[in-house]
């Protein structure tokens, strides 16, 4: 039986992510358009349930990276 990972767990997993591809959390902040502190809460799990919004903002920044990324290879 597969569950799925609590949402801050998933969203935790995203920035982690979006570092792997170069993004600090200064950038990541900048390019989602949310706080640093929110990045770095986020990716400490201290935030147990972002927004739909934040969610959002991070899944439209990864999916960007990531294609920026098989685009350069």
């Amino acid at each position: 039986m597969s569950r799925e990972l609590p949402i801050a767990e998933q969203v935790a997993g995203m920035i982690g992510e979006i570092r792997r591809h170069g993004l600090g959390p200064a950038a990541i902040a900048r390019e989602s358009g949310l706080s640093r502190q929110s990045i770095w809460r986020l990716e400490a799990g201290e935030s147990r349930a972002p927004s739909a919004d934040t969610v959002e903002r991070l899944e439209r920044l990864r999916d960007r990276v990531s294609a920026t990324k098989d685009r350069s290879h």
